[in-house]
């Protein structure tokens, strides 16, 4: 069970769980070591928004990428590393080694991006409701489709060559960019992240709703936890024995 059991002379029996996992962080004082989004560099090293690369026992490298939003990183299709800085995108070149960067500042609103298959995407927010822009040739790009959406849109997947899956605050849509529709899958749950697994099997996670297969057009809700843990999953994470790792508001859980 992975536990130290410890009996003293004067003290009692101590019982020390043992952890799974390594801690990595800056060691320097008044370091900031709490980060929302990171990148697989190598194949033992993670690369956080700030430019600092980490193995399982600290830091190994910086690059000098400056302050920039902690939750949004993303490689493109030719491998540079992309973040957002307010309302621009920042792009570090991987030719130059991460060393060289440009950006181009997307539009008033600009709030998230997303890349899935050949499509990136980008969602806005204005006046008059919610915005998801699909491009495919890069997230610079002008986009080739617009869909407008009364709510956030927090996610997207492509799922198959004509079809979008689309997870907004107010459900799960289906949108269809060569015909330009918009049809409602499920109202009324917020939809975090929509994840496809090796087997591909589409999983929908939610906030306060618990987690979802998609199949058949459908969501399928899985049943819930003996303490209701999971009604509010972030993120499902496959691992190389086919476990599934969901992350959510009341810890880490291995399925």
């Amino acid at each position: 069970f992975n536990k130290l059991y410890l009996g003293t002379l004067n003290n009692g029996l101590n019982v020390l769980k043992l952890s799974d996992f390594c801690v990595a962080k800056k060691e320097t004082p008044f370091s900031n070591n709490i980060y929302y989004a990171s990148l697989p560099l190598s194949k033992n090293t993670i690369i956080t928004e700030d430019g600092t690369v980490f193995d399982k026992n600290g830091v190994v490298k910086r690059y000098p990428f400056g302050n920039n939003d902690s939750n949004l990183m993303m490689y493109d299709r030719s491998g540079n590393i992309l973040i957002r800085k307010r309302g621009s995108i920042i792009r570090f070149d991987k030719n130059s080694g991460h060393k060289k960067k440009d950006s181009v500042f997307m539009t008033q609103g600009f709030e998230a991006f997303f890349r899935s298959g050949d499509l990136y995407a980008s969602t806005i927010s204005d006046a008059s409701g919610y915005q998801l822009r699909l491009s495919r040739k890069d997230i610079f790009s002008q986009p080739d489709f617009t869909f407008h959406f009364k709510n956030p849109v927090n996610t997207f997947i492509q799922y198959n060559k004509n079809e979008i899956l689309a997870g907004c605050s107010d459900g799960l849509y289906s949108v269809h960019p060569e015909t330009h529709t918009i049809k409602p899958i499920q109202r009324n749950i917020h939809i975090k992240n929509i994840i496809r697994t090796k087997d591909n099997l589409i999983w929908v996670t939610t906030d306060k709703d618990g987690f979802y297969l998609f199949r058949n057009q459908k969501l399928i809700k899985m049943p819930n936890d003996r303490n209701n843990y999971l009604q509010s999953a972030h993120y499902i994470l496959e691992d190389r024995r086919g476990s599934y790792w969901i992350s959510s508001n009341n810890g880490l859980f291995k399925v």
